[in-house]
């Protein structure tokens, strides 16, 4: 996971700036007298197919951004990413399921991968799984269990949610709890430990 923003800027380059060339484990501006050659698509390519899981991430990625979109060929390579444990690439695939782009819509996959990928402490799966529990979105509305997920990712994580903040919808929801589902809650959150696939 940790060379993941090196693979993201490598994607980048090979579909925005095909000036940019590979060199070793960093992306760098052409250079004519580099003696690197241009890093290609192919090379993801072959280490996707070869069972490199950030490879089939930054391949998925590269077939879903492209113009024109590749739907078919991003959701095989999501797919082979989230079979192998990835859980970002568990929580793109759920979100196809749930909104039905590219696979027949169907809440009973987007739950199952979207649930992996939160089980694995992927904070943004965790945000998705408190709001489809709060909005009744694919599971039946249930605001113990948003409460719990949000109450997780406010707990766990310092990241910047430009889109949400976990702790103030996590704090609005005890206006519709009692104390005992609040208590159950919290009990829900204490005893969470992420379990990493593969």
């Amino acid at each position: 996971m940790k060379d993941r923003a090196t693979y993201c800027l490598i994607a980048l380059a090979i579909l925005f700036f095909p000036f940019f060339v590979y060199g070793g484990d960093k992306v760098t501006p052409h250079d004519d007298t580099s003696t690197t050659g241009r890093f290609s698509f192919d090379k993801f390519l072959q280490r996707a197919e070869s069972g490199d899981t950030e490879a089939q991430v930054v391949v998925a990625q590269a077939f879903y951004t492209r113009d024109p979109r590749d739907l078919e060929s991003a959701i095989k390579w999501f797919s082979r990413a989230a079979n192998n444990g990835d859980p970002w690439a568990q929580l793109r695939l759920g979100e196809f399921y749930l909104n039905g782009e590219g696979v027949v819509q169907d809440n009973g996959e987007a739950v199952k991968w979207t649930m992996l990928s939160a089980s694995q402490g992927f904070s943004q799966a965790q945000v998705k799984l408190g709001f489809m529990y709060y909005e009744g979105h694919a599971v039946p509305k249930d605001y113990v269990l948003a409460y719990k997920w949000f109450n997780i990712v406010a707990a766990n994580t310092s990241e910047d949610w430009w889109y949400c903040d976990p702790v103030r919808i996590r704090d609005n929801l005890e206006r519709l709890l009692t104390h005992d589902q609040i208590a159950e809650a919290q009990r829900l959150s204490r005893e969470f430990k992420p379990t990493k696939m593969n």
